[in-house]
């Protein structure tokens, strides 16, 4: 087995308690609270904001649900990830993030064409299959329970997924292409902090200027048109197919993933309470 470095968004230890999820009225069930608004699909670090509320007593039912989270890029996967990992006292398992943690990782004992995942991932190449199964391999089996974001990418890793867990739900955001690219190309990221705005759904209270450092907010390369229309080419051609593999097998269940952050995550959290 390879020596891996297993990389889990633990999102159960809360610390940023200073922006609390508000509630609306009496009770604390799921229906009651009202979370801080940010668009689902920005992504990056939203700092624990949808997160710092106690998880709900009666959510702990949940503990150990396996939960897989499919969308093209834009769909806000990640955030709604992390948002019900946190809700439901699940780990988060991010496939990107365990790669980056395990990018120097050593591959001379495979029979792989580079040396480490840096190389591959410096080439502008995949990671092999083989070195990413084992990396989700050895998160899943640290979990008790999760919620998985990034994988399986293609039929192959979807048909590995099966052989090494089960799925409690496998659930599907759907977007249309043209939300995607609006959503996608707005983008803008402090070139010195990292905090993530958008131009026209959550822009900075000055323009081009980050509102926490002041640094200079900037598009990301993989955020121009042509770039996220060709994500969005290759996202159809090798991940889309597994959407149609779960489709098939009865276990897709789709969500409308173009309403408001708090009324896409109320249809999820409707389908693990299910």
């Amino acid at each position: 087995m390879l020596n891996v470095s297993v990389f889990v968004i633990d999102t159960r230890k809360r610390c940023c308690n200073s922006l609390p999820v508000l509630p609306s009225g009496g009770g604390s069930s799921r229906q009651n609270q009202q979370p801080l608004q940010q668009p689902a699909w920005i992504g990056g670090d939203v700092d624990g904001r949808f997160f710092n509320s106690l998880t709900p007593g009666w959510l702990r039912a949940h503990m150990g649900e396996h939960i897989l989270l499919l969308g093209a890029p834009g769909a806000g996967k990640g955030t709604q990830s992390k948002r019900l990992a946190a809700e439901f006292d699940l780990e988060h398992v991010t496939t990107g993030d365990a790669l980056r943690a395990n990018k120097d990782m050593d591959l001379s004992h495979m029979d792989t064409e580079f040396d480490t995942p840096r190389a591959y991932m410096d080439a502008g190449e995949l990671v092999p299959d083989a070195v990413v199964n084992e990396i989700v391999k050895t998160a899943l089996e640290a979990a008790d329970g999760y919620v998985l974001d990034g994988y399986p990418r293609n039929l192959d890793q979807a048909e590995y997924l099966s052989e090494i867990t089960d799925l409690d739900a496998a659930i599907f955001l759907d977007v249309s292409e043209e939300e995607l690219v609006d959503r996608l190309t707005g983008r803008r990221v402090c070139d010195d902090c990292g905090a993530n705005y958008h131009v026209e759904f959550a822009p900075p209270e000055e323009a081009g200027v980050c509102d926490e450092c002041g640094g200079e907010l900037i598009q990301r390369d993989d955020d121009t048109e042509e770039t996220v229309r060709e994500r969005l080419r290759v996202y159809r051609e090798n991940t889309e197919p597994v959407v149609e593999h779960y489709r098939a097998r009865g276990e897709l269940v789709e969500v409308d993933g173009e309403g408001t952050p708090d009324e896409v995550f109320a249809e999820i959290a409707d389908v693990v309470d299910e």
